[in-house]
């Protein structure tokens, strides 16, 4: 037999009725007694008997949970709060997986209430009336998580899944999407009607009428919602944006948009409902709408402990608390591709290195009718947000944009020209008769809704790049002398940049730079790349880079690679040439003897600059080129 509370007693030379006032804290012997007792307990490992303690306490200290489903990621979540908060209050916790199978379910909650937990915690999307009428008449208080039958007349928490759903919706309404999908959960599922019902009220409230939106069930047998997905968008092609149950099925869609080559969010956007851990590490980070998992986990322990302590005042009462809800952008989301409905993605076959180079490298030509030398749209880019053109002006050449949702970057790179925005005149731009004559060129940064006119007053090179409106809108003119110089990197990898327009900077989207190569340095290097929304690890950035040399036969080498090579293009941009980097790493070498130039444009879903050095390079950081070579990089990078 283990050690009783009379060998406690008999070691400590005290009664039994000492001990157990002692060990529950409500003795009032002297110090020297409680000493003798305490080390008696020490020294024998005695640990009190909970059954004996429960039957005398009416007590056991001990909550039950039955979730629907372990395998769910919500569910585990959920527990994790659960448990944080029964255990600061001193409860355990006995976890029951009901497995979506509603005997299961009903046989646990019998066990545990036979087994004399002191409360009950049941977080069920879904409860069947013969369930929902166990529950009722339950032995124990109990307390309802996720569930949306206010039937019962016991305390429930649930999140506002109409907000939820309203919220998805008008977030892709917002990035212009009007051909829109709701991929459901199961059919008697309250939570999952609740977002549907939400995302079709902000979607009419949009003129959107409900039979324009497709419904499909995409939850339940694994491969279910890629299935359905499928079959939806061979049928209807035009359908840009997915509104999905949870992020569990937007996960499944996923990859069944990727086994199809839909590409996300270039071509179609996803939303998903929940927040789990998991939706910020797929690929691309999930868009979804976050429940407060922790706060309804807290909130059940402390009813039920109410319940508990003082069931005359708490228990059988119907509170039922609804919490709110909010979105969390990442990178599955973007604006609504320019082609939608075609069925053919905008993105040559990986086995196409031609069609690759075509869509990355576009060469200068001679100025256009409107002056243009190159010009790059996001329809034609394959990409979501950045819009670029450069032009060569002669005196008294207009070049315009007119006014929509777009902001818009106005640099005058080479001579002057008048520049206007709206009712904002900013009178002559213009600091440097060629990109090399050293300080930067003055900035104009243009809010959405506003038209844009430039008017050459001398040969000039300008650019008018844009991207879709952020949370900030700002018309601004900054000088040459606020404008960040820096000199970065040592040895063939020093260069100089303009900070034209940094991240800190107040402004929507936009980020860009000026980056001044000397002949047989290298430049954005080590490669390093921001392909992914995975804050504040990287952040998803599309990059241009527009070129100029100083002598006009210069070039340059540009390598456009992702880790798992399924894009590894190497180009040579001349003058005046374009480099689109939509993903991967992208490194630059200038040649001895041509001293290189180039802008960059970057815009995202979030305006960020985080980023991700091939780890195959990373050595390369700690590299002092003035030092002797090692023969290896790990002892290099030492």
């Amino acid at each position: 037999m283990g050690v009783t509370i009379r060998d406690v007693a008999h070691r400590a030379g005290v009664s039994t009725a000492t001990v157990s006032r002692i060990m529950s804290g409500a003795s009032t012997s002297r110090p020297a007694t409680v000493a003798a007792v305490r080390a008696a307990v020490e020294e024998l490992d005695y640990r009190p008997s909970s059954i004996a303690r429960s039957l005398k306490t009416r007590m056991t200290k001990t909550l039950g949970l039955i979730v629907t489903d372990v395998h769910n990621p919500f569910f585990p979540e959920l527990v994790a709060a659960v448990e944080v908060a029964a255990w600061e209050r001193g409860f355990r916790i006995i976890l029951c997986n009901g497995a979506r199978d509603p005997r299961r379910e009903a046989d646990y909650l019998a066990l545990l209430q036979d087994g004399r937990v002191d409360g009950l915690i049941v977080a069920a999307g879904h409860l069947t009336d013969g369930y929902a009428a166990q529950l009722a008449r339950a032995a124990v208080p109990v307390v309802i998580v996720n569930s949306g039958r206010a039937d019962l007349g016991v305390p429930t928490i649930v999140s506002d899944n109409r907000a939820g759903g309203r919220l998805a919706a008008e977030h892709l309404l917002g990035l212009g999407h009007t051909h829109l999908a709701v991929v459901t959960g199961p059919i008697e599922a309250a939570d999952s009607m609740d977002r549907v019902r939400g995302a079709l009220d902000a979607l009419a409230s949009a003129g959107i009428g409900r039979d324009e939106v497709p419904v499909v069930l995409g939850f339940g047998v694994p491969g279910a919602g890629g299935q359905s997905v499928g079959e939806l968008l061979a049928e209807r092609p035009d359908i840009t944006a997915l509104i999905c149950y949870n992020d569990v099925t937007a996960i499944e869609v996923l990859r069944a948009l990727r086994a199809i080559g839909r590409r996300v969010p270039e071509e179609i956007s996803v939303v998903g409902f929940d927040d789990i851990d998991a939706a910020a590490w797929v690929e691309p980070p999930l868009t979804t709408v976050i429940q407060q998992k922790r706060e309804m986990g807290y909130w059940a322990v402390r009813r039920l402990v109410e319940s508990i302590a003082r069931p005359a005042v708490g228990g059988g009462r119907a509170e039922r608390v609804v919490l709110s809800v909010s979105l969390c952008v990442r990178g599955s989301t973007g604006p609504a591709p320019s082609n939608a409905g075609r069925a053919i993605s905008a993105v040559p076959h990986v086995g196409d290195p031609a069609r690759h180079r075509e869509r990355l490298h576009r060469h200068a030509a001679r100025p256009g009718p409107d002056g243009a030398i190159v010009a790059v749209d996001a329809a034609s880019a394959g990409w979501s947000y950045v819009d670029f053109a450069a032009y060569r002006l002669r005196p008294g050449q207009p070049a315009s944009r007119p006014a929509d949702d777009r902001e818009r970057l106005v640099l005058v790179l080479e001579g002057r020209a008048t520049v206007r925005a709206g009712d904002h005149d900013f009178g002559v731009v213009g600091s440097r008769e060629t990109v090399f004559d050293g300080p930067p060129p003055p900035v104009v940064l243009v809010a959405p809704g506003l038209p844009v006119k430039v008017v050459a007053e001398t040969d000039a090179l300008v650019v008018i790049a844009s991207a879709p409106a952020g949370p900030v809108g700002r018309t601004a003119y900054v000088a040459p002398d606020e404008i960040l110089v820096e000199v970065r990197g040592a040895g063939q990898t020093e260069r100089r940049i303009h900070h034209l327009l940094p991240p800190a900077a107040e402004a929507g989207r936009l980020i860009a730079f000026e980056v001044f190569t000397p002949g047989g340095n290298w430049s954005s290097y080590p490669p390093h790349k921001h392909d992914t929304e995975d804050p504040p690890r990287e952040a998803r950035l599309e990059e241009l880079y527009f070129y100029r040399f100083a002598k006009p036969q210069g070039f340059a080498f540009q390598r456009v690679y992702t880790p798992d090579r399924s894009l590894d293009e190497v180009m040579a941009p001349g003058d005046g040439d374009v480099v689109l980097v939509p993903a991967g790493y992208h490194p630059v070498g200038a040649p001895a003897g041509y001293d290189c130039y180039y802008l960059n444009v970057m815009a995202g879903p979030n305006r960020a600059w985080h980023f991700t050095v091939d780890p195959d390079h990373a050595w390369l950081m700690n590299w002092d080129p003035a030092a002797p070579q090692a023969s290896d990089p790990e002892e290099a990078s030492r």
